[in-house]
């Protein structure tokens, strides 16, 4: 569900999860990652874990156990710098930190062709 970037952090809501914790849970769980985010001050990941253990469960959504930990160490590394993408792709926070890669084509003498096709 997460993915480190250089500069940042993206974290893209898988459609399983979304279907599961439904439209609200979606808008809890960005709302928490924003305002950890945006909150975000140097504490140790491990109380930024517990804020959003804590956050989340007031907001009756749950994440899998490994993903407390994995976002919030991800938080304590990015910091504030921080975009979340829905399941359909679209910016739910912040700006992607690199421009979306261009869609191969079936060109074999094209640029965006890929190498292994």
């Amino acid at each position: 569900m997460t993915d480190p970037l250089e500069h940042g952090l993206t974290i893209t809501i898988n459609q399983p999860w979304a279907d599961q914790v439904g439209p609200a849970g979606v808008d809890a769980y960005v709302r928490a990652l924003v305002d950890l985010a945006e909150g975000y001050d140097g504490e140790p990941a491990g109380e930024v874990e517990q804020r959003l253990r804590d956050r989340l469960d007031t907001d009756g959504v749950r994440l899998a156990d490994p993903s407390y930990s994995r976002v919030a160490e991800q938080i304590a590394v990015a910091g504030n710098d921080l975009c979340v993408v829905g399941p359909d792709g679209a910016v739910l926070h912040g700006r992607l930190p690199h421009p979306r890669p261009h869609h191969s084509t079936a060109d074999p003498e094209h640029p965006d062709r890929p190498r292994f096709s």
